[in-house]
């Protein structure tokens, strides 16, 4: 069995994309054997690489955007509508369903208990969910 080495990856956090921030950073386990031949690339400066991170980080965001041409990655997926609210699947909480009720014509997010949110905002902007929402007068 391979040795396991951690690298500390960062999280893409778009906000506050600071390299030296180590609260944006997670850490993530590669086989022992993979390090080694990352460290050579590394020792030999192939294509100007300096360190593990750079690689890795690089090769997650290609196969990120491989990943991308082929699926959504959005995060919220407009899940169902019923009489008095939307349900929004929530893919930053591992797919979880969360209800935003509309009360008096206003919205409110059943998770976030507010009535301004990231959920609210994503139905709201979407052109299907516009559509039924004028259907039933709001």
């Amino acid at each position: 069995m391979d040795n396991i080495l951690s690298i500390n990856v960062n999280k893409e956090n778009k906000k506050y994309p600071c390299v030296d921030c180590l609260t944006d950073y997670i850490n993530i386990k590669i086989p022992q054997a993979l390090a080694d031949k990352i460290d050579i690339i590394i020792a030999k400066r192939i294509q100007g690489y300096r360190s593990r991170g750079e690689i890795v980080n690089e090769c997650i965001r290609q196969k990120i955007r491989e990943i991308e041409d082929k699926n959504s990655l959005e995060p919220y997926n407009h899940y169902n509508v019923f009489e008095d609210h939307a349900t929004v699947k929530d893919y930053t909480k591992k797919g979880m369903e969360i209800d935003v009720f509309f009360r008096n014509g206003k919205p409110f997010c059943d998770y976030c208990k507010k009535s301004n949110c990231e959920h609210i905002h994503f139905l709201l902007n979407k052109e299907e969910f516009q559509k039924i929402l004028k259907d039933k007068g709001y």
